[in-house]
């Protein structure tokens, strides 16, 4: 069964000047070191990752109804590689989170097309 749905289009281009302005502090607050590795062998280079990683977190918070500062980024996180579906590993504040909705999973796919990324999430529970 279905319980949220959520989904965020990002520009690859606003994702690389926040990165630009903000650089390894903008990063370390929202990403995972090992996070943010990983994305950078997603389609389009490591902005265009981060721009699907920022888009997944943001259409996990969607999903749930929950307002974005709600759940610190970092424990949202986006394993995405070569070869393999991307998947959401919750931590502390969205784990409690995602058990009380009554979810059990969250399913995320990442798209990308030209300057913008996309991530559509589904929250799912018997």
């Amino acid at each position: 069964m279905v319980l949220g749905l959520g989904t965020d289009l990002v520009s690859v281009a606003r994702l690389a000047d926040m990165l630009d302005r903000h650089g390894t502090r903008f990063r370390n607050r929202c990403f995972r070191e090992d996070e943010f590795a990983g994305l950078a062998g997603y389609s389009g280079g490591p902005t265009a990752g981060a721009a699907a990683g920022w888009a997944a977190k943001e259409a996990f918070l969607k999903a749930l109804g929950t307002k974005v500062t709600a759940i610190p980024y970092r424990q949202i996180e986006v394993q995405a590689g070569p070869g393999q579906p991307p998947r959401l590993v919750l931590h502390g504040l969205a784990q409690d989170a995602l058990r009380r909705s009554g979810a059990t999973e969250a399913a995320v796919t990442l798209s990308r097309s030209g300057d913008f990324a996309l991530a559509t999430v589904i929250l799912q529970g018997t």
